[in-house]
């Protein structure tokens, strides 16, 4: 059976968030790394990328956090 070997990602970039830019980060398997190609972010692991993205938004809603 086919199994999909490309990670899942759906992770918005943490840096394009704060400008209002709705951008994905790319998985790159050669470099193992999570890029933007909107801007220069990179982040060696999926959980970083996230962590930073959740600070993002505690501090622009703060309101609904």
């Amino acid at each position: 059976m086919f199994k999909n070997k490309r990670p899942r990602v759906n992770v918005r970039c943490p840096w394009c968030f704060k400008k209002d830019i709705d951008a994905e980060l790319r998985y790159s398997s050669k470099e193992d790394l999570y890029y933007c190609l909107k801007c220069c972010y990179t982040a060696k692991k999926y959980d970083t990328a996230t962590k930073e993205l959740n600070n993002v938004r505690k501090e622009r809603y703060k309101n609904y956090y």
